[in-house]
């Protein structure tokens, strides 16, 4: 393995002197590129807005919700995006062309008067508005700030342009946020104001209908069906007991007219029917003690007492058709009389059984509907209870939207009620912005440095001259017996211009970049008013 040749020192520094003034040139050029550049580029400074596009500021616990339910929830890109819409809304730089003057200048109006001539549809006004848009909007620019904030800027070549541009946008941003809130404010309490009638009527509705139905509920919870599912089975037991004894009575009746003919010595057929207005009144009596009776059974009340009332009627419409029998039937025998007595007797009490059963069997089949339509109507009270509680609810909401708009307008006629708060307001640019001379300065450095490389690596990769006895051999294909060193004060072949190239380009580069910096200043001081103080162009 060969080993590697050592480092000539010699040559390390022959190429370097060979290629110093090739390597300065890029240098050179870059930077005067750049000095020029800084000189012709129009400086542009920036003024700009910080706003936070909700506002910090809180209210009382009681009025937060009141006053702040319409607070966004957007992300910040979302909130920066709407923002920037606004400002470069085609209305909203007509609002800042307008409050600046922007469209009433002298060089705009000329510009515009000579555009109508071609443009015969567009006034003068309108085209030098739009000129004036046009002019301004590529000057603005909206952009997120950390995590909160919102940088509305804007740039121009006069610093004094670029803060009055600024504070016009800030100042319109902050009315038409107002005005916009408010306009949202009235529209919500003008549809609460209308609302509110409607849904009062909605209520007054709901809440009758509801009434009506619980007072048919409670009538008849309140009625005279003394059934409940405690006593259902009671009640039953009491209307077999009674149809037990109007099978009796019904046995006995006929037993009584199967053996009347011959009770009453065969001069009748069948058994006389006594009545009178004393006896209507005792069977009456008889009818409700037994009602009475089988109701008081059901409920589990005293029903001594009513049984013994009930034997004391008996008794006495007893004796009144024994004594109806004396004058009807006076020709038959006395025991005719009192088999005719009985049977007027059995056929009352018959009756008032029968109307006893038909009563309690009334009432268990009212309880068995009332049973069965329980749920139904559960359901159905509660449908009318929900739909009260639905329009108060709707209505209570309509009343605090109403109170919350009108809040909401007083508020935002303050500080505490604006979203839109302004965090910086726009200063004077002190220096420009665009261009940056240390920015400018390192990128010259930066690109001479690369192009020096460059052309350095190409003027060694493809020269045409030999420099080494080894590319000699190389390139010749035979042995180099000795070399003739160069000896000092003979000139090295070629021209002058060839071997100082470089040099003389460099000084060229000079000479071109001092030549215009006194042009651009004798430009520039002839440019100059009689009071010595520059011009501007806004």
């Amino acid at each position: 393995m060969n080993p590697k040749p050592p480092i000539d020192l010699r040559e390390i520094v022959w190429r370097s002197r060979r290629y110093i003034w090739v390597a300065l040139l890029p240098f050179v050029l870059a930077l005067c590129a750049g000095l020029i550049f800084m000189t012709l580029a129009t400086p542009l400074y920036m003024s700009y807005v910080t706003v936070a596009l909700e506002d910090p500021t809180r209210v009382s616990a009681a009025l937060e919700p009141l006053v702040r339910e319409e607070r966004s929830r957007d992300s910040r890109a979302q909130r920066t995006a709407e923002l920037d819409g606004r400002v470069h809304s085609r209305p909203f730089l007509q609002s800042v062309v307008t409050r600046m003057g922007l469209n009433s200048t002298p060089e705009v109006l000329s510009i515009a008067a000579l555009a109508v001539r071609r443009w015969p549809g567009i006034s003068a006004e309108e085209f030098a508005t739009r000129k004036a848009i046009s002019a301004i909007t590529k000057s603005i620019a909206v952009a997120p700030v950390g995590r909160t904030y919102v940088r509305v800027s804007a740039t121009a070549s006069d610093p004094e342009f670029a803060q009055a541009l600024a504070l016009a946008i800030s100042s319109l941003l902050q009315e038409e946020n107002r005005r916009k809130s408010l306009e949202q404010s009235a529209a919500r309490s003008d549809f609460s104001e209308d609302q509110i009638p409607v849904f009062e009527e909605n209520v007054r509705k709901a809440e009758e209908a509801l009434r009506r139905f619980q007072e048919r509920i409670i009538g008849r919870q309140l009625g005279d069906n003394p059934v409940t599912p405690a006593n259902l089975a009671a009640a039953r037991v009491e209307v077999r007991r009674a149809d037990e004894e109007i099978d009796l009575l019904r046995g006995r009746l006929n037993l009584a007219r199967g053996d009347w003919t011959e009770v009453a010595g065969g001069t009748s057929a069948a058994p006389p029917t006594l009545s009178s207005r004393r006896a209507s009144d005792l069977e009456s009596q008889l009818r409700d003690l037994e009602t009475a009776y089988g109701e008081s059974a059901i409920k589990g009340g005293d029903v001594a007492s009513v049984k013994l009332r009930i034997g004391t009627v008996r008794q006495a419409l007893y004796a009144e058709y024994s004594a109806l029998a004396e004058v009807v039937v006076a020709e038959l025998s006395p025991s005719s009389r009192e088999a005719a007595a009985g049977i007027a007797l059995d056929r009352a009490t018959l009756r008032t059984l029968q109307e006893k059963s038909r009563k309690l069997s009334d009432y268990i089949s009212n309880f068995s509907r009332t049973a069965h339509s329980a749920p139904g109507e559960q359901m159905e009270l509660e449908r009318l209870r929900g739909e009260v509680e639905t329009n108060r609810n709707l209505l209570l909401t309509l009343r605090k939207e109403a109170t919350s708009s009108r809040m909401s307008q007083a508020l935002e006629l303050s500080p505490l009620g604006s979203r839109l708060q302004i965090v910086e307001t726009p200063q004077l640019p002190l220096a420009p912005y665009f261009p940056k001379r240390k920015d400018v300065l390192l990128l010259s450095l930066l690109a001479g440095s690369a192009l020096a490389a460059g052309l350095v690596f190409a003027m060694e990769k493809f020269a045409s001259s030999l420099r080494t006895v080894e590319q000699l051999e190389r390139a010749m294909g035979i042995k180099v017996i000795a070399t003739i060193p160069r000896i000092e004060g003979w000139p090295r072949p070629g021209s002058f211009t060839h071997n100082h190239w470089a040099a003389l380009s460099i000084a060229a580069v000079l000479l071109l970049t001092l030549t215009f910096y006194g042009i651009h200043a004798t430009l520039q001081t002839d440019r100059r008013p009689p009071g010595g103080a520059p011009t501007t162009t806004k």
